[in-house]
């Protein structure tokens, strides 16, 4: 496997730090993730990891239809929905 060095600001550096914690990875393994996904074809179609942990925690009596309707209107009550 090929050693590849990069610089980064403190900034940018602290931010991967905090990426790489919340999905449970190194940074290099977050930033090898990273590249890997990059260099893909379409791969501004591809959705990260982080998206998909959310998925099944939204709580509502409306069909997903109505949820989407209202978040776009900006009528989104949070009293009638919740996350678990």
């Amino acid at each position: 496997m090929t050693e590849i060095a990069i610089q980064l600001d403190d900034d940018t550096a602290a931010a991967l730090e905090e990426a790489a914690a919340e999905d449970a990875v190194s940074p290099s393994d977050w930033a090898r993730q990273a590249v890997v996904i990059r260099l893909q074809p379409r791969h501004e179609d591809r959705l990260p990891r982080s998206f998909f942990d959310v998925l099944g925690t939204w709580e509502d009596d409306c069909e997903p239809e109505q949820i989407l309707r209202r978040i776009r209107e900006g009528t989104a009550d949070e009293s009638s929905s919740e996350v678990r």
